[in-house]
């Protein structure tokens, strides 16, 4: 049985040659290993545009972008802000479809209903949209593939959010 865990907008068409595996583990310690593969989004200090010579001056220390992996983590595991996680680190529609408001994503945000890492088995990008694999360790979806999609409003330059989890979980007691 395929359970919807949230149901949310829809990620665009895939694209085969966008797919990418790696795997993302964090502990409590904040010990983390992630495959170099997977696109954090953010541009490297060679990648940034010269400084306009004129105008406002640049920030002093932009936040970086995450990645989607870094988004989903934060989203299904103890590791994740809180309030990141039911507020900018996914859609609004999300957060109805799932708990009805923000207050209810908040009170869901207990260490047992949550994952101490994720492995991500596939991960797949459009520029604004994409869908990736992960399998969670520890809560109440150890061991178990969890669909996820994700959004970025504006594509490679904007945040990105979860819009969609999925699971194909056991019905019943």
């Amino acid at each position: 049985m395929l359970c919807a865990l949230a149901v949310a907008g829809g990620c665009g068409e895939e694209d085969a040659n966008s797919t990418t595996e790696g795997s993302i583990t964090s502990t409590s310690s904040g010990a983390e290993i992630e495959d170099p593969t997977v696109s954090t989004g953010a541009p490297t200090p060679a990648a940034r545009e010269p400084d306009p010579p004129h105008g406002d001056p640049p920030e002093q220390n932009p936040e970086p972008r995450l990645s989607p992996t870094r988004v989903i983590e934060a989203v299904l595991t103890v590791s994740g802000d809180p309030r990141a996680a039911c507020g900018e680190l996914v859609t609004e529609r999300f957060v109805r479809a799932a708990y009805g408001d923000r207050r209810g994503c908040l009170a869901a945000r207990k260490p047992a209903a949550l994952a101490d890492s994720i492995e991500v088995v596939e991960i797949a990008m459009l520029e604004r949209a994409g869908t990736s694999t992960v399998v969670p360790s520890g809560g109440p979806y150890d061991g178990i593939e969890i669909h996820v999609g994700f959004t970025s409003a504006d594509g490679f330059g904007a945040p990105w959010q979860v819009s969609l989890l999925e699971a194909d979980v056991p019905a019943g007691p």
